[in-house]
């Protein structure tokens, strides 16, 4: 039998981080952290398709999709037929979307202090 480390293996700790309080949090940030990134590479290099996204940022191609969807939602950006383009009323959304995660910043901020 082996012995077993007293640091745990990597999977012992995603799953203790699983069952955290703030998994979910952690889950959306990262989901949001990949909406952004792709995002800036539409502004940087409009018009982009899919292929040249996944490569510049190194996603796979369907969580670039998956971010597409979300970002057309929120009219961030638009399909053309050369790839992803910034809407024009992207510009006035950014600032809003900006003090927003603001908000939610200062929002857990003061929630620390509670702990």
């Amino acid at each position: 039998m082996a012995a077993k480390s007293g640091k745990g293996s990597k999977g012992d700790r995603r799953s203790k981080d699983k069952q955290s309080l703030l998994h979910p949090i952690d889950t959306e940030i990262e989901i949001l952290e990949r909406h952004v990134l792709v995002l800036d590479t539409i502004i940087k290099e409009k018009p982009i398709g899919i292929i040249r996204i996944s490569k510049r940022t190194g996603l796979a191609d369907h969580l670039v999709r998956y971010s597409l969807r979300m970002l057309e939602q929120q009219n961030l950006i638009e399909p053309s037929p050369e790839g992803a383009v910034p809407t024009r009323s992207m510009e006035k959304e950014l600032p809003k979307l900006k003090k927003a995660l603001a908000a939610k910043a200062e929002q857990l901020k003061k929630l620390s202090k509670h702990l």
